[in-house]
């Protein structure tokens, strides 16, 4: 009866998969893996505007409680902004490294 479902090859394969408990594990592991680098993509945009929204919100402090003068708001987004770059091209390399495959 579950012949006539499924073809006997995909039998086979569905038992092979789940018999060996090596290949679970494997794909577990790579399930992991693929959360991992998911999560750090995620947290890539926030990275970007967080920055220059720091500087921003920074100078707006310092204009109103000291007086300083309005170009620090573009001093302190752009060191922001910097700061967030620098900040992203260290999770671009982790993701770069997590999605290289080893070689056997």
């Amino acid at each position: 009866m579950i012949c006539k479902i499924m073809s006997p090859i995909k039998l086979l394969i569905l038992t092979w998969v789940w018999t060996h408990p090596g290949s679970l594990d494997t794909i577990k592991k790579d399930l992991q893996k693929l959360f991992w680098m998911l999560g750090l993509a995620l947290t890539l945009p926030m990275v970007l505007l967080s920055g220059p929204f720091a500087g921003y919100l920074l100078s707006q402090w310092l204009i109103g409680k000291w007086g300083w003068a309005p170009g620090t708001t573009l001093a302190l987004v752009l060191l922001g902004l910097a700061g967030s770059a620098i900040q992203a091209v260290r999770i671009l390399r982790l993701l770069y490294k997590g999605s290289e495959k080893k070689a056997l």
